[in-house]
């Protein structure tokens, strides 16, 4: 008589249950780690976004020129009849409108520079080199994701 190999039935269904635990505690990971890379994908574009208009603004402040520093009252920021505070600078405005975008205007012309802002800031101080530093803080949020920029630029630093 010969004795046959294999595997009985219940050893058959006791490993297939094994292996969908197993599986079941690795689909929960993957999905993690899927969620986890949506967001920091998420987060990149929107820092991204951030970083590109603060650079915009950055640059149109470097090339705005600086008043004479004896008539330097600060930055001329005003609230308009949408009660949004507007920053003027020579020939330009700057400001988050009631949608959450950021606007450059340049007389009738607007140009989005970004969406989703939650915070902007722009304030100026007097340095001992002449011309006013401006710092202009950015901060957008889109759902669970959020970015923030910082730049300190001198007012009519490039000619």
């Amino acid at each position: 008589m010969r004795k046959e190999t294999g595997l009985t039935l219940i050893e058959l269904l006791l490993a297939i249950a094994i292996m969908a635990l197993v599986l079941a505690s690795l689909t929960d990971m993957l999905q993690l780690a899927a969620r986890a890379s949506t967001l920091a994908g998420e987060e990149m574009a929107l820092q991204r976004e951030a970083d590109f208009a603060l650079a915009r603004v950055s640059n149109r402040i470097a090339v705005t020129p600086a008043p004479a520093s004896s008539k330097w009252p600060g930055l001329d920021q005003k609230t308009n009849k949408e009660n949004i505070l507007v920053t003027k600078f020579d020939k330009f405005e700057i400001f988050v409108d009631g949608a959450g975008q950021l606007i450059e205007a340049e007389g009738a012309e607007r140009r989005i520079l970004a969406e989703s802002v939650r915070t902007l800031s722009i304030s100026a101080t007097r340095s001992s080199g002449g011309a006013p530093l401006v710092e202009v803080a950015l901060s957008l949020a889109r759902g669970d994701v959020r970015a923030d920029a910082t730049s300190l630029v001198r007012l009519g630093s490039i000619r």
